[in-house]
């Protein structure tokens, strides 16, 4: 199992907004690409306009997918709806099976 993590911090004065888009729009939108098993969806308690996106992949050839046919115009378009008010970092995790 692969892990694409999105953290996102919003600017205060379109926080509502952006959450609300967020479920109603981008991330439906990224579900609906296929390739993706489930998502969370967390608010940073230290940092409360801080939120993070974890989807959750079956290999990191549905990424490579993702990333080729999907990603470039799904972020393009958060980037046009919250230009200059927001700031993203996104990872890449694996799963590590420590009882071997």
């Amino acid at each position: 199992m692969i892990i694409y993590s999105v953290e996102i911090t919003i600017k205060k004065d379109v926080a509502q907004k952006w959450l609300h888009w967020m479920q109603t729009h981008h991330i439906p939108d990224v579900m609906n690409t296929g390739l993706f098993i489930e998502f969370d969806f967390f608010q940073n308690l230290f940092k409360p306009l801080t939120y993070t996106i974890q989807y959750k992949l079956k290999n990191t050839d549905h990424y490579s997918k993702y990333r080729e046919l999907y990603a470039g115009n799904l972020q393009k378009e958060h980037s046009r709806k919250f230009e200059n008010k927001f700031s993203a970092k996104r990872k890449m995790f694996t799963h590590l099976d420590l009882d071997d």
